[in-house]
């Protein structure tokens, strides 16, 4: 055996600290180019990428991807267009000797970026093919365990929502992995969230709701105000299914209030839809309505298509229990009208309930119980928005 030596190379350390002021320098520089490029609407910023290299950087495309936080619950629509361009950048990167693992990093969370947007788009298979393109690039490139962690957190709810729950607590169990080894234990929480949304799948409520109790008990140090109204969300949802209708709005009042204070209006939407969905369980009808209506106002202009055409399917059945018909004839041809504008986020036989529902509306024929039993079938497919917030979990 020979002893070693431990005598750094000082070539190393130059080439090292070269790389490091180079990143910082396009990080500096970054700023004012994102700027620039985001300026003007979306429809701008593709044909002004396309048009000039100079924004073909690595700091752009991380800058690109901090402004995709603000984006996500401000402008749903703006946060697709950025996760295009962001891939569109990180794609023809340039790999140097010492720039590889950085360069796989960035590739991989543009492409785990593009996957949630799709994912919040209702585009649920396009998110998938997306986030294994990201999980393929982490997988092949020596990177941190915190970015493998985070994308195995996003396959585990993309897989969540497809009902593929085996699929999804792997990915659970992969996510925690990764992030015990970097030593995140927030992210290790999250894990946890989507563990009991897929109790909730199997409509085990009860093991979900102490699932969650237990981690807002045991881990409450590592909670912010967000992930807290999430929590809060879930845990309505949770009651209202046991049956336990004034604390479950007591939970959903209690998110709302502190997500509408965020400014996180994507996600106060959400819990304003469960709120909507509870009145209309207990029979009041004219203020879930009203609710209901807002809240189809709210998603579709959020650009959250999925989402719209659930409430407006919600707000559909109330509208026919109170044989408002031509406001049902409405709703549904609005709802056929979003949901062939993105024919990822439902089957083809929900379409053809939305065809009956219709058309039922128009004869008059349709009665509560066939509205309400063909709005549940629309409910339980796969691509359906999902009320619970586990989106969070993933941010």
């Amino acid at each position: 055996a020979h002893p070693l030596d431990e005598t750094p190379n000082p070539q190393t350390i130059a080439n090292l600290r070269s790389f490091a002021d180079r990143m910082q320098q396009e990080d500096a520089e970054a700023e004012p180019l994102v700027a620039e490029l985001l300026a003007g609407g979306r429809e701008e910023w593709m044909p002004r990428l396309m048009g000039d290299e100079k924004y073909r950087t690595g700091g752009v495309v991380r800058r690109l991807i901090a402004a995709t936080d603000r984006a996500i619950e401000e402008a749903p629509k703006d946060y697709v267009e950025i996760a295009k361009i962001t891939v569109e950048i990180a794609d023809l990167l340039e790999t140097g000797m010492f720039e590889r693992s950085e360069i796989a990093a960035l590739r991989g969370a543009a492409y785990r970026e593009r996957s949630y947007s799709a994912y919040l788009s209702g585009e649920i298979d396009l998110a998938f093919s997306l986030a294994q393109r990201a999980e393929s690039i982490l997988t092949t490139d020596c990177v941190p365990p915190y970015d493998r962690g985070r994308v195995a957190m996003l396959l585990a709810t993309i897989e969540w929502r497809r009902d593929h729950l085996p699929e999804a607590e792997q990915y659970c169990s992969d996510a925690e992995t990764f992030f015990i080894a970097s030593s995140d234990k927030p992210k290790v929480v999250h894990a946890s969230i989507v563990r009991a949304a897929v109790k909730a799948k199997r409509h085990d409520y009860r093991g979900a709701l102490a699932l969650t109790s237990l981690i807002i008990r045991d881990f409450g140090d590592l909670i912010d105000h967000r992930l807290r109204a999430a929590l809060s969300c879930n845990e309505g949802v949770y009651l209202r299914e046991l049956g336990d209708l004034p604390a479950a709005i007591r939970s959903f009042q209690d998110a709302r209030f502190v997500l509408e204070t965020l400014g996180a209006r994507a996600s106060a939407t959400r819990v304003a839809f469960n709120e909507a969905v509870l009145l209309q369980r207990v029979g009041d009808q004219i203020n879930a309505s009203e609710r209901l209506e807002s809240v189809m106002r709210g998603f579709d202009e959020l650009g959250m298509r999925s989402a719209a055409a659930q409430a407006a399917l919600h707000l559909a059945e109330s509208r026919l229990i109170q044989e408002r018909f031509a406001d049902v004839n409405s709703l549904c041809a609005y709802v056929v009208e979003q949901v062939s504008s993105s024919p990822d986020a439902y089957r083809e036989h929900a379409l053809t309930a939305l065809a009956l529902i219709r058309d039922a509306a128009a004869r008059r024929h349709a009665s509560e119980p066939v509205l309400h039993r063909i709005r549940r079938h629309i409910d339980s497919v796969p691509m359906r928005q999902p009320e619970l917030m586990i989106e969070l979990a993933f941010a």
